[in-house]
């Protein structure tokens, strides 16, 4: 029998799993825990509020995902110009390097590149700045996106040396009825540094994964045909169900419940629902790693009752094929 590690491994490679792999990002006595992230120093945004390494200040409670409130550049020129976060202090990998040499083997070690393109883009300017420069200053929105990607690269190059199994890159793209920018404009300016990232993890031989939310129907073409192992993407803004229909798989999905709708709001009925319905649109063909797909606060309670549902629901698996699961009320 597989480990949840090898089996968690067996997804992202496209492979048929043992089972369909339970996870639970807000706390790991709910899942599997068959995987761990890793970050460089400084990584992250303060979760309490503060300034991050890129001069971005941010404001935040314990009890609220930290959101931005200063930046460091009021103009795109002005941004291409600002110092970049210095990544050949040996202090910014100690740490990601000790846990990945610590955890490798017992769980899947993911590198987490957060805010990769135009999160980093609009996190330095502003959103209207960033949003207005995309539209009228196309060329100098071009320039500073390449220099973000020239750092992220570097980035990666860096994961790849100290041994991680997989990659998550997370970009947000869209609002939750529409993207944020035209798909032209993605197109044009976001998708070829995106490219450049994943065929670089590939290239070592490592999955990646993309979290990013909003409603991305009309670049999920694009996306798909990147080569993503795994999207964690908001259940909420996109009809995950057609797109399951339409790719096959070569969509496999990291999440399937949506917290902003399913937890906080639910009855343990309700949840349960919920799980069935994710295993039975999105995981018959294995190609699903069932979890709540927001990391943001939700009651105990809500947790309690998505893990005995998935226990529940999962564990009917046997090696003749995949549960038939009925969309019938719970």
């Amino acid at each position: 029998m597989l480990t949840p590690a090898e089996n968690l491994l067996r997804v992202l490679h496209r492979g048929t799993p043992e089972w369909i792999p339970v996870e639970c990002g807000f706390d790991r006595r709910y899942g599997e825990g068959a995987y761990s992230f890793v970050t460089h120093a400084g990584a992250l945004v303060p979760r309490e509020g503060g300034v991050d390494l890129w001069g971005v200040t941010w404001t935040g409670t314990r009890a609220t995902l930290p959101y931005p409130t200063r930046h460091p550049a009021d103009s795109l020129a002005q941004a291409l110009r600002l110092p970049f976060p210095d990544l050949e202090q040996p202090a910014c990998w100690e740490r990601a390097r000790a846990e990945t040499l610590e955890a490798r083997g017992r769980t899947v070690v993911i590198a987490r590149q957060v805010c990769a393109l135009f999160e980093r883009f609009w996190s330095l300017v502003g959103m209207e700045n960033a949003l207005l420069g995309l539209a009228a200053e196309p060329e100098l929105s071009a320039a500073v996106l390449a220099r973000i990607a020239e750092w992220q690269v570097a980035v990666a190059e860096q994961y790849i040396r100290i041994g991680v199994d997989a990659a998550r890159i997370s970009d947000d793209y869209g609002s939750q009825a529409d993207l944020l920018m035209a798909p032209a404009t993605w197109r044009g300016l976001i998708r070829p540094h995106l490219a450049r990232l994943v065929e670089l993890y590939q290239a070592a031989g490592l999955p990646v994964i993309l979290h990013s939310c909003g409603n991305l129907a009309r670049i999920m073409d694009d996306l798909v045909e990147l080569g993503f192992a795994a999207f964690n993407i908001q259940t909420s803004a996109n009809d995950l169900a057609a797109l399951k229909r339409r790719y096959g798989r070569r969509l496999c999905i990291w999440g399937g419940l949506s917290t902003q709708t399913t937890f906080g709001t639910g009855s343990a009925g309700s949840i349960r629902q919920a799980v069935r319905q994710a295993i039975a649109e999105l995981g018959n063909d294995g190609l699903l790693i069932l979890e709540p797909d927001q990391v943001i606060e939700v009651p105990e309670e809500d947790l309690q009752a998505f893990s005995a549902a998935a226990q529940e629901l999962i564990h009917s698996f046997n090696r003749g094929g995949w549960p038939e699961v009925e969309r019938g009320t719970a």
